[in-house]
């Protein structure tokens, strides 16, 4: 077992910690805008730029970041000329950009290495420099997300209302794909593409099985998402298990015993429970 004391397990630490927040942070304005399947595509668009930059010898986080955001726009813009059926989008974006990861981790055979550590995750094996940039994007994100909170919000629960106070919902939907684009590329080195989109989703639905406001949405995903990747990090290294597989099986066995115990459910029932949720959340 390694030494806990280890600078090295001390990085991987930091790193899963600001994925945590940062995945935790976005995830309601995800989840709430029936985006959840965008983060995999994300996933897989932010896959297939860090896999062609190898092979060009680019940054591959910058590599990453500028395909997924383009993917993101792309879902954006298809979302509205579909009449606002993005789910299409994303699904052709989910495709192709799986496509497009293939073919790049076939060009990359000569890194493949450094390929797999950004299918499946290598937070252990995170350098000085990558742990600075997964810091400055995951504040660079979090300042989006505090400055913009109040409009974000307004314009999820309300669209039309503000609209008609002025705000423009447009620009706010694509602000939201932006920095998902962020969280995602934030995410990709530290449990990697196949489950980026879990950690992405998962902290928000967890915690909406308890929650009637998205403040508190927010924060007990927050807590969620820290609690699950902590645990699920020491038990892989006490275990000698892949960090990111186990993360993702405790934010499943959290999600499980969630929805035993959710509030929600006992309230509501199972006859007509989405109603009921809507209703309740907005109390």
């Amino acid at each position: 077992m390694l030494d806990i004391l280890s600078p090295l397990l001390a990085k991987a630490l930091i790193a899963t910690i600001i994925a945590s927040i940062v995945s935790a942070s976005i995830s309601p304005h995800i989840v709430l805008r029936g985006l959840s399947a965008l983060g995999a595509a994300l996933a897989h668009a932010a896959l297939a730029g860090a896999t062609l930059s190898l092979t060009l010898g680019i940054n591959p986080t910058l590599g990453a970041l500028v395909v997924s955001v383009i993917f993101a726009v792309l879902s954006g813009y298809g979302g509205e000329r579909m009449g606002g059926r993005s789910d299409m989008v994303i699904g052709m974006i989910f495709g192709s950009s799986t496509a497009i990861a293939v073919l790049a981790v076939a060009l990359s055979s000569p890194y493949i290495s450094s390929a797999w550590r950004f299918l499946v995750g290598d937070v252990l094996g995170i350098t000085d420099y990558e742990l600075i940039e997964l810091t400055s994007l995951g504040v660079a994100t979090i300042i989006i997300l505090i400055v913009f909170h109040g409009e974000l919000k307004y314009t999820l629960f309300d669209p039309e209302s503000a609209e008609a106070y002025g705000l423009n919902v447009r620009f706010y939907r694509y602000l939201v794909l932006l920095v998902a684009s962020l969280c995602t590329v934030v995410n990709l080195r530290v449990v990697g593409s196949l489950l980026t989109e879990l950690l992405i989703a998962a902290p928000a639905v967890i915690a909406y099985e308890f929650t009637h406001s998205f403040e508190k949405l927010r924060n007990q995903a927050i807590a969620i998402a820290l609690l699950s990747s902590m645990a699920g990090f020491v038990v892989a290294i006490i275990l000698n298990l892949p960090i990111s597989g186990v993360v993702g099986v405790t934010m499943l066995l959290t999600y499980i015993a969630a929805s035993i115990l959710s509030v929600k459910r006992r309230r509501c029932g199972s006859r007509a429970h989405i109603r009921c949720v809507k209703e309740i959340f907005r109390e």
